[in-house]
């Protein structure tokens, strides 16, 4: 997740020193993959300045991400993850 974060936020890390956002992501419980993908940041932020294609390329990288899920995790409907990052 680091990696893709940092390499997407690579011309805006100046920008963002200090500030932290939050991924949240949803996944299948049945494939063990990435299904959904949540940024939650407020809007005095300097994340509210990043053009929506930057976290789209994000959301794409990490869609698709295949997890191994433990016995308990595939008795759900969907396992919520969440990271709180500071672009590096």
């Amino acid at each position: 997740f680091k990696v893709i974060v940092n390499n997407a936020f690579a011309d805006y890390k100046g920008k963002m020193k200090g500030w932290e956002f939050t991924i949240i992501t949803c996944t299948d419980s049945e494939t063990g993959r990435i299904s959904e993908v949540i940024f939650n940041f407020a809007g005095f932020t300097p994340y509210a300045t990043i053009p929506v294609s930057i976290y789209r390329e994000i959301e794409t990288k990490l869609i698709g991400l295949k997890f191994t899920l433990t016995p308990l995790a595939k008795t759900l409907n969907y396992v919520y993850q969440w990271w709180a990052i500071e672009p590096k």
